[in-house]
């Protein structure tokens, strides 16, 4: 705190009326205290405060703490315990009113020979309006930049995921300042070195030309330009638009349609089947990796376009890694099809999920693919235990398909099955005497006879 360095010559000489306007134009509220915090004298420098507060003579020989509330109360006893010669510091005071509780922030010293006391108090409400209209303009602010980040995020995922090449390029110096995955894929060199080193030497020019109108224009401009390298023939198309102190051109990369083979009624019909089929339909080279699928394929997984799956292998999301679908390859190379394959299939950001899979070798233009149907396996309930138990043979084509420990207890029901038959044939299906052959009692034989389905009607032969 800074103080008067010659307060006595300049200050000393103050008669009371003097200084106590200067108190009473030192804050809002002037309280003249004594040693036992009672009210002595006040002023008060706003009649329209003095009109909210209800001062007004009563006031005079009450106690401080006895005009604010109780929790006000206590901060009021500590000003007057804790008061020094110099300002105490400020508190927050609220006086009990008719229309409610005013607010004011008081500091308390001594003055005369120290056995009385002076609180000044301030009116801070306008303050606190302004702070509660600073606050609602900070958290304006803040719920529209929640929104703009939550806007630019929902376009930057667009420009991500977009299966078509897009670049953002500067429209004085060309160079390439965003490009998205195919993009980047397409004309790598490009995206380093400047944008007309997409295209082919004799087609930078018209490239430089198509951005000049599309520049002039305002508009949206096409045409068709060869691609450095063997990129061959794109469909480019180039926009302007400013942003903020400068000028981009948003282009795209579309690749020329290639010539469709004529295909008969038939054969279309049969493509657009497999495309809105609701089960999922992939196509795999011959080593497992990816070339197409079909939506409902893409939606099992949750991947939101062909282009994510491109140069990724099966494996990615179906089987468990390393076993499953090389079982399956191998089996389509050597028998050429595959029917009811039961695995499982991991989506992007789900849960694993039960799935079968049918699939078929085809001879391609560049070699064997193979086409795979995926289908949500159907909940089923439990099957009677007779209709559980598999043949030999049946589980023979069960190896690869099964962990070794599902393979086991198959095995195992195979054999038991086998053993009671065979006991029963001995007896001439005498009961009592099988179970003495296998070594079981009456009851377990009953248990196991119905659990494989070989109870009947027929009489027990008990002998």
């Amino acid at each position: 705190m800074q103080k008067f360095k010659a307060a006595k010559e300049y200050l000393g000489a103050l008669r009371p009326d003097q200084l106590a306007s200067i108190l009473a134009a030192s804050g809002d509220v002037a309280l003249i205290l004594g040693e036992d915090g009672l009210i002595k004298e006040y002023a008060i420098a706003d009649d329209r405060l003095a009109q909210e507060l209800g001062a007004n003579r009563r006031w005079i020989g009450k106690s401080w703490a006895k005009l604010v509330t109780r929790e006000s109360a206590q901060k009021v006893e500590a000003l007057i315990k804790d008061v020094r010669t110099e300002a105490s510091p400020a508190r927050e005071i609220n006086h009990v009113t008719a229309g409610g509780d005013v607010s004011l922030v008081y500091s308390v010293l001594r003055i005369g020979n120290g056995n009385n006391m002076l609180a000044l108090g301030r009116d801070v409400r306008d303050v606190a309006v302004l702070q509660q209209r600073l606050v609602t303009a900070q958290l304006s602010m803040d719920r529209e930049f929640d929104k703009l980040r939550a806007t630019q995020m929902r376009y930057k995922l667009l420009f991500e995921v977009t299966p078509d090449p897009v670049l953002i390029v500067d429209s004085a110096s060309l160079d390439v300042l965003d490009a998205n995955p195919p993009a980047r894929k397409k004309v790598g060199e490009a995206v380093k070195r400047g944008l007309l080193h997409a295209f082919a030497k004799d087609a930078a020019a018209a490239a430089r030309s198509l951005l000049e109108q599309a520049r002039a224009s305002g508009k949206l401009e096409t045409g068709v330009l060869r691609l450095a390298g063997h990129g061959g023939e794109a469909s480019v198309s180039a926009s302007h638009f400013k942003q903020q102190a400068g000028s981009f051109f948003l282009v795209r990369l579309t690749a020329k349609a290639a010539a469709q083979v004529d295909l008969s009624p038939a054969q279309h019909a049969m493509l657009t089947c497999v495309e809105r089929s609701p089960d999922g339909f992939v196509l795999t080279s011959e080593d497992g990796r990816i070339i197409g699928a079909n939506a409902a394929f893409l939606e099992m997984i949750n991947v939101g376009s062909e282009e994510g799956l491109r140069d990724e292998t099966l494996e990615k999301w179906v089987g468990r890694p390393g076993i499953d679908v090389g079982v399956l390859l191998s089996n389509l190379r050597e028998r050429g099809a595959i029917r009811m394959y039961a695995t499982t299939l991991r989506p992007e950001f789900s849960d694993v999920v039960d799935v079968e899979l049918s699939a078929v070798s085809v001879m391609g233009e560049r070699g064997p693919c193979f086409g795979f149907t995926v289908r949500q396996a159907p909940q089923r309930a439990a099957a009677p235990d007779a209709q559980r138990h598999r043949s030999a043979e049946e589980i023979k084509q069960l190896i690869g398909r099964m962990s070794l420990k599902d393979l086991v207890r198959e095995t195992a029901d195979v054999i038991e099955r086998m053993s009671i038959e065979a006991a029963l044939d001995l007896t001439k299906d005498n009961r009592a005497s099988a179970a003495d052959l296998l070594g079981l009692s009456r009851q377990s034989l009953y248990i196991k006879l119905r659990r494989y389905g070989l109870d009947n009607d027929a009489s027990d032969n008990t002998g």
